[in-house]
């Protein structure tokens, strides 16, 4: 066999072909890793996020809204059926100049409510707790100015729901007679005044028709009354007892002379008893300004002991342009509504309280208000003066221009809670940092509070910790929150929360010490701490 050497001319070539291609194969995968790492490079190089569209606002209005008369003013999102990526404060709502609105106030405080009514005329749409309520059943136009454009809406305000009858029970003696406004203790619609009528048709066991209006047996009847408004609404039967009494000892008669009113049907009444007051007459270019007797304004919760004579007041509505010049007078300018400071009120035997009744608008033609209470036997009420009688509930109704509000008067025993859920009597020991009362009495506890203070102090004790040195952020420190309910003495009632916070900071100069506080924090939003090491350079964390 031959010897192949090394050096021999046909094997090195060979074998140099192949070295030639290992490392082209070399130097281009070397390249395309070159290539490879710079367009990495060229790519992150720019660490930028791609643009975002602009999001495009898109809306769609309403040809129409509809609401049901007495309800809240619409919010602007309403008259959209469609609106996206635009900020409802930059839409402009314009109100046409007869748009009416009706203004309700039995949110407001005593404060509130007088400061309100101090002015002689009431800017309400500056007090947040007035509320706006459409009134007339109507259709205006509503122009809405949306990126430089204006667009009409109709708002229709319809009137669909029957007006809220109250009833109450009327006790008579045997050949008095009653009439039908007798039995209401109030009657409210939102757009118009309610007319009143015996419910018709109703037959006894017997089938004999039953006239409601004309009921003369000694005994209790049933008294089926609807109400109706001006739009076709129409309440059930609302029920009220007629009690006719057997005549046992006097029996007196009151006499009504309305002086040029409206004919008021005399009333008979038992001794010691009370005579009801009746539904105020009406006169062509007078105001009623009660029942009087002689110089007196007549208290109807006075005790009967003989016949009397009562004798309604008038004022003349001035004509506005002196007897003799021909000035045809005004039309009347009714009663929208009537409003109470209070909804509900405590009170113990022999106690009294007043109720204040606004009537508005403020320049109604006949703005006298007339007190009644459903139970004189539980509390009786004179020019809102309301006193407890005995233990029990009762409704107080002010009625003016045709138009009623009604309190709840609830009467206990002296000494002893007269509040629904519990007085705000409390352990004084506790801070209350969220009261929970109103007229002294707790309100429902199954109610949601609004808490105005919580969490939101977070902020300023991170204030207050940087002011003292100690240089803080979200990052190191620790706050909790804890509410506390406070009921009354009986346990009844929520009163109150105590709200109680814990704060820990980690100090930023020595991250091993950790610095806390324990506080209280008051109705005020001031602080009373109950524990603190929150300190720097001998300043602490204070209140």
């Amino acid at each position: 066999m031959k010897k192949r050497f090394i050096f021999d001319e046909t094997y090195i070539k060979k074998y140099a072909k192949k070295g030639r291609l290992k490392w082209l194969i070399i130097g281009l995968s070397a390249l395309v890793l070159i290539v490879i790492v710079i367009i990495v490079i060229l790519a992150t190089r720019n660490n930028e996020p791609d643009p975002v569209e602009p999001a495009i606002p898109t809306f769609e209005l309403k040809e129409e809204l509809t609401i049901e008369a007495g309800s809240l003013l619409p919010e602007v999102t309403d008259y959209f059926d469609v609106l996206e990526n635009i900020d409802p404060n930059e839409i402009v709502i314009t109100y046409p100049d007869e748009f009416e609105l009706s203004y309700d106030t039995s949110l407001c405080s005593e404060e509130e409510i007088e400061e309100i009514y101090s002015e002689e005329n009431p800017d309400f749409e500056k007090y947040d707790c007035v509320e706006n309520y459409l009134i007339t059943p109507t259709t205006y136009g509503i122009t809405i100015e949306l990126q430089g454009t204006e667009y009409t809406v109709n708002l229709t305000v319809e009137d669909t729901r029957a007006p809220s009858l109250i009833t109450k029970d009327v006790e008579i003696y045997e050949g008095d007679t009653y009439e039908l406004e007798d039995f209401v203790d109030s009657c409210n619609d939102a757009t118009s005044e309610c007319t009143i009528e015996y419910v018709q048709d109703d037959t006894d066991e017997e089938g004999n028709p039953i006239d409601y209006a004309n009921i003369t047996d000694v005994g209790e009847h049933t008294i089926k009354i609807v109400a109706s408004d001006e739009y076709g609404n129409i309440t059930d039967p609302v029920e009220a007892t007629l009690t006719i009494l057997e005549v046992e000892g006097n029996l007196y008669t009151i006499k009504f002379d309305s002086a040029g009113g409206t004919q008021i049907n005399d009333r008979k009444v038992g001794e010691n008893g009370n005579v009801i007051e009746p539904t105020p007459p009406t006169r062509d270019g007078y105001n009623f300004l009660g029942w009087y007797l002689g110089d007196e304004k007549f208290d109807f919760n006075t005790k009967i002991t003989s016949d009397l004579t009562l004798t309604a007041k008038w004022e003349e509505i001035s004509e506005g342009g002196g007897s003799g010049g021909g000035t045809t007078p005004p039309g009347p300018i009714n009663v929208t509504s009537v409003s109470l400071n209070f909804s509900q009120i405590g009170l113990t035997i022999g106690q009294t309280k007043t109720v204040i009744a606004y009537v508005y608008p403020t320049n109604a033609t006949n703005k006298t208000v007339t007190w009644s209470s459903a139970n004189p036997n539980i509390a009786t009420v004179s020019n809102g003066n309301i006193t407890g009688v005995s233990a029990g509930s009762t409704v107080v109704t002010a009625t003016a221009g045709g138009r009623s509000a009604s309190v709840t008067v609830i009467v206990s025993g002296s000494g002893g809670t007269s509040c629904r859920f519990g007085d705000a009597n409390y352990n004084t020991s506790y801070i209350l940092s969220v009261n929970l009362t109103q007229n002294n009495c707790a309100i429902d506890p199954n109610s949601s509070p609004n808490e105005n203070l919580s969490v939101s102090d977070y902020t300023n004790v991170i204030n207050d910790i940087n002011a003292i040195g100690i240089r803080v952020t979200t990052g190191n420190i620790d706050h909790r929150v804890n509410r506390q309910k406070i009921k009354n003495s009986s346990g009844t009632g929520l009163v109150g929360y105590q709200i109680t916070i814990t704060t820990s900071v980690i100090d930023p100069d020595n991250p091993y010490m950790v610095l806390s506080s324990q506080y209280i924090l008051r109705s005020d939003g001031s602080r009373q701490f109950l524990t603190n090491n929150i300190c720097k350079n001998g300043v602490c964390l204070s209140s």
